[in-house]
């Protein structure tokens, strides 16, 4: 814990209850937790912040998948952590403290996982080229060019991070468990309409194990989703119909932004990989948005606050809403 304890001083080993306002809100920031304008009394932050430091989707995992976890960001003694709970608590801490050594200091990742074109790279990446060529953001010359063309990521932080290069990135491990982490939401959302579109499909391990394999198909890590675009399109045409709508694209762009942003995301201390991720889910969005006539313009920004206030703003439903709802992407 000794690397830790510079970042969490006067934190552990409560939650909260020895610290003063200022202290609570500066442990939330610490945990990458800035927006605490609806904590009306400290009881509010204490509640916030122990929240934040038990994230449902690290609650989910096994103890031996939390012990991965914790090695992977080099904590391997949690002699002390006697429940799953204490792991849990250790393995944000500890990506906290990663995120913070990161942002004072010069370091960037430089190992690479090794890549290959699956079997729907090459469509995702020519119809964003093509977007953003048309869109005079990138120059004709750029299909040509090696920077843009190669599934390996440039070690220049200031170059541009292309989303059929974040495999070389994030690897296996790290894609799965954020997809994990998004379908743990997913099947814990309180919209039963919602929930059970998915869960009426398949269990939630079904779920991680394809959408996992379709994301390290299309960002460069070789083939792992067999059928490529033409079974995706099936599935959304045929099992996932329930919520390729308006409602549903919502929905599932507020859990899709949740998971990136939550503290216990794992995106490297490669700054550039969220931004590519987003651009991502957005060109997949926008082809969905064409095809099942619901409107992408506002979903999966970089922040949560417009779709999610739309919609926890609404009171609880269980049925399905009747106008156009979106995308498992599994």
């Amino acid at each position: 814990m000794s690397s830790v304890a510079p970042l969490v001083e006067g934190l552990a080993p409560s939650d909260g209850g020895s610290l003063s306002v200022a202290e609570l809100k500066t442990a939330l920031r610490r945990l990458a937790v800035e927006d605490t304008a609806d904590c009306l009394s400290r009881e509010d932050l204490e509640a916030k912040l122990r929240a934040a430091r038990r994230p449902p989707e690290l609650l989910a995992l096994s103890i031996q998948q939390l012990r991965e976890q914790l090695s992977a960001v080099h904590v391997t003694d949690v002699s002390d952590c006697l429940t799953k709970e204490d792991l849990v608590s250790r393995l944000v801490l500890a990506r906290a403290a990663a995120r913070h050594t990161t942002s004072t200091s010069t370091s960037f990742p430089t190992k690479r996982h090794a890549t290959g074109l699956g079997y729907a790279t090459d469509g995702f990446r020519q119809r964003y080229l093509d977007r953003e060529i048309a869109a005079k953001r990138l120059p004709a010359e750029a299909l040509r060019h090696p920077k843009v063309m190669s599934l390996e990521a440039s070690l220049d932080p200031s170059d541009t991070l292309y989303f059929w290069q974040l495999f070389s990135v994030m690897g296996t491990g790290r894609i799965k468990t954020l997809v994990q982490q998004f379908y743990v939401r997913i099947f814990a959302d309180r919209e039963t309409w919602f929930q059970r579109a998915f869960a009426d499909i398949a269990p939630l391990d079904h779920h991680v194990a394809t959408q996992s394999a379709m994301w390290c198909d299309v960002l460069g890590g070789g083939r792992h989703y067999h059928g490529g675009e033409y079974r995706l399109s099936f599935h959304h045409q045929h099992n996932a119909m329930r919520v390729m709508t308006q409602a549903g694209a919502e929905r599932w762009s507020m859990h899709m932004l949740d998971t990136l942003c939550a503290p216990s995301a794992d995106l490297t201390s490669d700054l550039r990989v969220k931004g590519a991720l987003l651009e991502f889910l957005r060109l997949a969005m926008d082809k969905y948005a064409i095809e099942f006539r619901f409107d992408s313009k506002y979903l999966l920004l970089d922040t949560t606050v417009g779709v999610k206030s739309k919609l926890e703003a609404a009171a609880p439903s269980s049925t399905a809403p009747s106008h156009k709802e979106t995308p498992s992407a599994s």
